[in-house]
């Protein structure tokens, strides 16, 4: 509950006749004593707790009859017999009672989690952002909601101070590459650690906005040390919404999107063109200034048609390969329940028409949570989360020069080159230009020529029980499953490199998170609060894959009848399957708040990782983390700045934290050998004890 006395503001009523708080007067507040239908009532003002209320209002609507609550919550007022009394008090959400005749009340106040101080998940636990010790960055689910993009963490971009978001290209599902406070690798990943209502994910790309309820990024090592091994690149803390007491509500969110290309390259006309490649070739020798004399009829020995350009129209191909796109995404969530149990249902999909030809991506996701009072101390949370994606027209960069959509731009802008020669009869003295002639290359054709889908599906399934053995002391355990499959297609129809390709992928994956938690909160005396947090953690998971390649298809082919018969390829084919070594971890980690005095804020952190990615004699990591922050707006010194000054904190921590993000088999030997001369190299690389040699040994004459 919160502090009382000083949190009284009287002044919002008419300086009148004195009123009643528990049978003593005071100022500022008129009783309607005189009213002849005036009737007497009383009653008890208490939180969800059952703890009294002290300095409570209870206010007659319409009129300025009111009083505040007593030292054990009480109050006595006169009104009248069909008043409405409104009852308020700082932190607690208002609420309205009919009198109705009756003459005794006992009222109960919720908590206001809008008006307290904002809660942030820090990792296995909640704090109140004005008790951070360590570098959070939060944003609400409602903000990233109001963005209408595919992928939440298209969203987060500009909203959180330290965190880059890229977009790789505008191709919807396209990859969104995020840098919690930059890089710190430069062979392996530099992406952060995603974690959904607890359980680790590879990126946030299927989760509806609609269903966040909050976003916390924990960005410097004392915040992330709590994570270990998985903590050096940041931690995105996702929490969706949960179910919440009240009668059945359904609702409904969507919208409907065009999209187009709000601004693109400023190409050259057909003459500054020709006159651009005229003079450079020029520049370049005679051999390749001829060939752009023939090729586009330039000069007195291939017809002077240079002045004739002016009159030619400059194809952009730029606006070929793009278009004016349509999105629409809706979103159906149920929730309700009673004190015990609490229930929410939610429905979402999307589809995404890139305004790059030849791409969409749609999703569609379904999730169940449920949470069910077992007994006064025990409670069960079960929440279920399905998610099937389907994307088309992947593409990489190609060549170093960008993909075809952002290098459309390069080919020529002109359709029918007035030299009336093919560009076979000059491709020699054009030299690497010759792709920006090629029929060949023409950026449209390449783009409808190649079909690239990819479709994945994942479950995951958790159930958690939380039991309060005492006060303050809850212990808390945690079981996740996830299972995911996926699809991929790739398909040339013969113009790309003349001849028909097909590739064909499947992989299948699944993965077990086991935690147990011990949280103790308690306090000593008013001025020292103590957080305890101790806890073990299991991470388990497997995955497996396909693939099969064929190339030279019958021109008869198209895309279903190549990946229905992709065995029969005639120039080659090959198939291969493959396991992942398993990646296991267990972990034990632990955390101590300290708060003196509400000014002085302790945290202290230390977590083992063993993980089974490393070698044997090495699998164990260590990080220890520490922070102080110092609550200067609160010190007797600073009251002069209350009117203008909320809260200025000072900060010092340390914390190491490490990554694991690397391949399960990685820390083995590996050796590889080849041929040359009379010599074989022979290649040894052990990433487990950071040691990168290369030894040649040459053959015995």
């Amino acid at each position: 509950m919160l502090g009382v006395l000083s949190y009284l503001n009287l002044g919002t009523f008419s300086q009148a006749a004195p009123a009643a708080v528990g049978g003593t007067s005071i100022p500022g507040v008129q009783q309607a004593s005189n009213d002849k239908k005036a009737i007497k009532i009383s009653g008890l003002v208490k939180d969800a707790a059952g703890e009294p209320i002290i300095g409570a209002t209870i206010l007659e609507k319409g009129t300025s009859n009111g009083v505040v609550s007593d030292m054990d919550g009480n109050f006595t007022m006169n009104v009248s017999a069909n008043a409405v009394l409104h009852i308020s008090y700082i932190g607690y959400v208002d609420q309205d009672i009919a009198v109705a005749g009756k003459s005794v009340f006992n009222i109960q106040l919720n908590e206001d989690t809008e008006v307290l101080d904002e809660v942030v998940v820090i990792g296995y636990g909640t704090v109140k952002r004005r008790d951070l010790t360590g570098a959070i960055a939060s944003v609400k689910g409602d903000e990233v909601a109001a963005n209408p993009v595919s992928n939440v963490a298209q969203a987060l971009q500009g909203r959180l101070p330290g965190v880059n978001v890229i977009s790789q290209d505008g191709r919807p599902g396209a990859t969104i590459s995020v840098r919690v406070r930059g890089g710190g690798s430069i062979t392996q990943s530099n992406d952060p650690l995603y974690v959904v209502d607890g359980f680790p994910v590879s990126n946030i790309s299927d989760i509806p906005a609609s269903e966040i309820e909050s976003i916390d990024v924990l960005k410097d090592a004392s915040s992330t040390a709590i994570y270990g091994a998985r903590g050096a690149n940041g931690v995105i803390l996702v929490t969706t919404k949960s179910a919440k007491e009240g009668r059945v509500k359904v609702s409904y969110d969507g919208y409907v999107q065009v999209k187009n290309v709000s601004k693109t390259l400023e190409t050259l006309s057909a003459q500054e063109y020709v006159l651009h490649n005229w003079s450079y070739a020029a520049s370049r020798g005679t051999a390749n200034q001829d060939a752009v004399e023939k090729y586009f009829g330039l000069g007195s020995k291939y017809g002077n048609h240079y002045a004739d350009y002016a009159n030619v129209k400059a194809h952009d191909y730029t606006d070929d390969v793009l278009r004016t796109a349509l999105t629409h995404n809706h979103n159906v969530n149920i929730s309700g329940g009673t004190d015990k149990t609490k229930v929410i249902f939610s429905l979402g999909y999307i589809n995404d028409e890139g305004i790059k030809i030849n791409s969409d991506y749609n999703r569609l996701n379904a999730s169940f949570k449920i949470r069910q009072q077992l007994a006064k101390t025990l409670d069960l949370d079960v929440d279920f989360r399905y998610t099937e994606s389907n994307m088309n027209g992947q593409e990489g960069v190609t060549n170093g020069k960008g993909s075809n959509v952002s290098g459309a731009y390069r080919y020529r802008p002109i359709d029918n080159p007035l030299g009336g020669v093919s560009y076979s009869e000059v491709a020699s003295g054009f030299s690497f230009g010759v792709a920006n002639i090629d029929d060949k290359h023409n950026p449209v054709e390449l783009i409808n020529d190649i079909t690239n889908k990819s479709y994945s599906r994942s479950l995951r399934g958790s159930a958690a029980l939380s039991w309060e053995i005492v006060k303050g002391v809850v212990a808390r355990s945690e079981l996740s499953l996830t299972r995911s499959s996926s699809k991929s297609t790739y398909y040339e129809n013969g113009y790309t490199n003349g001849d028909k390709r097909a590739t064909l992928n499947r992989g299948m994956g699944d993965g077990l998170r086991s935690v147990s938690t011990l949280n103790y909160n308690f306090e000593l005396g008013k001025n020292n609060s103590f957080s305890v947090l101790l806890g073990n953690e299991i991470l388990k998971s497997d995955s497996e894959s396909s693939q099969i390649t064929g190339r030279g298809y019958p021109g008869t082919f198209d895309y279903d009848t190549t990946m229905g018969l992709i065995h029969t390829a005639t120039t080659s084919f090959s198939a291969t399957n493959s396991y992942s070594v398993p990646a296991r971890t267990v972990s034990y980690f632990g955390r101590l708040s300290y708060t003196f005095m509400d000014r002085y804020l302790f945290t202290g952190t230390f977590r083992a990782d063993g993980s089974s990615k490393f070698a044997p004699d090495n699998r164990w990591g260590y990080f220890p983390a520490g922070a102080f922050a110092w609550r200067l707006s609160e010190e007797p010194f600073m009251s002069g700045t209350k009117d203008w000054l909320s809260n200025l904190k000072l900060r010092l921590s340390y914390g190491t934290s490490g990554s694991d993000n690397i391949s399960s088999n990685l820390w083995r030997e590996t050796w590889s050998s080849w041929v040359r001369a009379v010599t074989i190299h022979l290649l040894t690389v052990s990433l487990a004890h950071s040691i990168v040699r290369m030894v040649c040994w040459p053959i015995p004459n």
